[in-house]
């Protein structure tokens, strides 16, 4: 008897179907709240690559034999300017310049920048020129022959004098030729 009932423990586990994989989620939750794992980066490759020719602006093309000269204005910083000149070293590199015909505003240029493309046309508020600022008004204007930032009334020694005016006398009106006897 005690032989049968060995038989049959040994044959038992012969009989049992195979242990089966669990499946993905079913221990996410553990791993991914775990205290003792670091949270896993999540990537998001939808976002377009940040276009490297947002802040720049088309300033002029020049067409030369061995290529274009362009200029591009920084938009942010207008006192910026970024000269790429055919024949010379430069990060930039003009690919196309697609003319506007008659109407310059609409040319537009495509650069690349290492493995970057963008497209740079010309913008109207870039291109409008900036009134001058106004000039200071001096106290004491300069006189001819004395130097610029010279006080003309400590130059005499009297800081008190008001400088003399000078007037000019019109010439008399001319007679008419009496002729002597």
């Amino acid at each position: 008897m005690k032989s049968i009932v060995l038989l049959a423990l040994f044959a038992l586990p012969v009989m049992a179907a195979a242990p089966k994989k669990p499946l993905p989620g079913k221990y996410a939750g553990l791993w991914l709240n775990s205290p003792f794992t670091t949270k896993p980066v999540i990537v998001n490759n939808t976002a377009p690559p940040e276009d490297p020719f947002k802040d720049w602006a088309l300033g002029g093309v020049t067409k030369f034999p061995d290529g274009y000269f362009v200029i591009l204005l920084n938009k942010k910083k207008p006192d910026e300017r970024l000269v790429i000149q055919p024949g010379q070293f430069s990060e930039y590199k003009v690919l196309e310049v697609i003319d506007g015909g008659m109407d310059y505003r609409s040319t537009t240029v495509k650069i690349m920048k290492g493995s970057m493309q963008g497209i740079v046309g010309y913008e109207e508020k870039m291109l409008t020129l900036k009134a001058p600022p106004a000039a200071a008004a001096q106290p004491n204007p300069n006189i001819p022959g004395m130097p610029p930032g010279m006080n003309p009334a400590a130059a005499h020694g009297g800081g008190d004098r008001q400088p003399r005016l000078r007037a000019i006398v019109p010439p008399a009106p001319a007679q008419p030729a009496v002729p002597q006897q």
